[in-house]
């Protein structure tokens, strides 16, 4: 619906002096003013009076009723006009929104003098065109917004209202009532959806040229990537449009070579600098990142920057938790509809026997047990995916569930010690935000300096409704909120933490914070929740 929406410039400006038609040279010599399209507009407005004064007299007021119609049709042919002649300007809006108000108030001042409508809907319809000529004025006119589908539509349907009710005044037809009403009705609906439609559309525009704050301040952009994760391919192309969106050239940086040196590429690049990091993998590839980063900011004197995981791999749940599903994934959503926010991680410090203690961020989770496990026994089976992955993705779904399932059945438990308290565990969890965030919510958001700490006692083939209950915030297990906890390994088991795993020994202390680091994330969801 841009029929009425011109370009900064006028239309017949952009125009070769040879190639312009008639209408855009009487345009250009009259400054915009005699188009043919404004022609129409006040030729349509003319009928509207005329057919608003016969029906405020009373006399002849089905011939009132048919000039005002003939009238508004001539609102859908100016737009169409404007089109074809290519003759589009804002002069041309202007008359033709003016028109439409004054022939809007001709109509309802008519009706009101002649008692032909109902009082109530006349305030209705007074009050929505009074928001209109407000929003119009102040917001759509200054940040250049289109009328929406559901605007266009709710002006034919309160015009038919009004016709219905002078119809229903006259007439005595329990049909024209029932019409009316009907109408009305539909009026309110269509309208308050229109309604919804600006406000967002207004909101859009106010983040996109907040946005651009971020987007200027980056020196740099880097990807960080795994070649070898399933949806690398999508997320790499990704990144080439975000980069000419960007307007820049990405450094791209393999991790699986890498992966050693990545601290010290890092730190030369970042001297200085305000850097966007974009990580085109799954979890896994994530929390290397984000610890490698961490690590980088305690050691160096680097430069600030942010990071936006892209949806690379085959799982990916901080960047659903940060930015919603792949498949909304558009370079000018990612930089025009995000902020740069926050994120409480789970830092957690494992202190193994006869080992050094480590510090590990997670973004997501931390799971102890049957997860881990069934993670372990997938990467060990994993076949070759790059071709099945885009030609047959069913098979590899499909070959990848019976692997889990069959590690979830087979899976040892573990004992584990809380508060000097031992118990058996299946599975044990630490989950920052929506674990499954493509799905639902669970009791804890991403914004929240908590995580949920979930445990699974039993072992039987349940189990797996039990996890997708609690990826949907049911009571599947026994969880509850923590911002510390600490634990101690009776038995060594399987770890897993944002999809890296690792094998524990028996005697391993553990204790989780939920911590505020440096780092910042590029998000379009956590901008209300921090």
């Amino acid at each position: 619906m841009r029929l009425h929406t011109p370009h900064k410039n006028p239309d017949w400006v952009m125009a070769e002096p040879a190639d312009s038609n008639f209408w855009q040279r009487i345009a250009m010599r009259t400054n915009g003013v005699a188009t043919l399209a404004n022609l129409l507009s006040i030729t349509g407005l003319l009928f509207v009076l005329l057919g608003a004064w016969r029906l405020g007299l009373g006399e002849q007021w089905k011939m009132g009723v048919l000039l005002v119609a003939f009238g508004r049709c001539f609102d859908i042919l100016d737009g169409y006009a404007a089109e074809l002649t290519k003759t589009k300007s804002r002069l041309g809006g202007t008359v033709d929104v003016v028109c439409d108000k004054l022939a809007m108030i001709a109509i309802v001042i008519a009706v009101v003098y002649a008692h032909l409508v109902w009082p109530w809907f006349v305030v209705l319809l007074v009050s929505y065109n009074l928001y209109l000529i407000y929003f119009g004025t102040l917001w759509a006119r200054v940040y250049q917004l289109s009328p929406n589908g559901f605007a266009k539509l709710s002006a034919f349907v309160s015009w038919l209202a009004i016709f219905l009710l002078v119809f229903h005044s006259k007439e005595t037809n329990v049909g024209f009532t029932i019409g009316a009403v009907t109408a009305i009705c539909i009026w309110v609906i269509v309208s308050v959806l229109a309604l919804r439609l600006y406000r967002s559309a207004l909101r859009t525009v106010i983040k996109q040229k907040q946005a651009t704050n971020w987007v200027q301040s980056i020196n740099d952009l880097v990807c960080i990537g795994n070649p070898r994760a399933t949806h690398y391919h999508q997320a790499h192309r990704l990144l080439v449009s975000l980069g000419k969106v960007m307007g820049k050239v990405p450094l791209e940086i393999d991790i699986v070579d890498h992966e050693h040196e990545l601290k010290e590429l890092l730190a030369a690049r970042s001297q200085n600098k305000k850097m966007l990091i974009t990580v085109a993998g799954g979890d896994g590839t994530v929390n290397t990142v984000i610890n490698t980063l961490l690590q980088l900011q305690t050691h160096y004197k680097a430069g600030e920057c942010v990071v936006l995981p892209l949806w690379g791999g085959n799982a990916n749940d901080f960047a659903y938790m940060l930015n919603g599903i792949r498949m909304l994934a558009r370079p000018g959503r990612l930089i025009s509809q995000t902020d740069v926010v926050p994120v409480p991680l789970i830092k957690l410090e494992v202190k193994e026997p006869n080992k050094s203690a480590r510090i590990i961020y997670a973004s997501c989770y931390a799971s102890f047990g049957a997860t881990a496990y069934a993670a372990r026994q997938l990467e060990a089976r994993r076949f070759s995916t790059k071709k099945i992955s885009q030609w047959f993705p069913l098979l590899l779904v499909g070959h990848e569930f019976v692997a889990v399932v069959r590690a979830l059945l087979t899976t040892p438990r573990y004992t584990g010690e809380i508060d000097q308290k031992e118990q058996v565990f299946y599975d044990h969890s630490l989950i920052n935000g929506p674990r499954i965030a493509k799905i639902n919510r669970v009791p804890v958001s991403l914004g929240q300096p908590y995580f949920l700490h979930a445990a699974i006692t039993r072992k039987d083939p349940s189990v797996i409704i039990s996890l997708l209950r609690m990826a949907f915030g049911q009571p599947a297990a026994t969880y509850s909120m923590q911002s510390q906890l600490s634990f101690k390994l009776v038995t060594s088991v399987d770890a897993q933490i944002d999809g890296e795993v690792m094998h524990l020994q028996a005697g391993t202390d553990i204790t989780a914070n939920s911590v505020q680091t440096t780092l910042r994330f590029i998000s379009s969801k956590l901008r209300d929740s921090i």
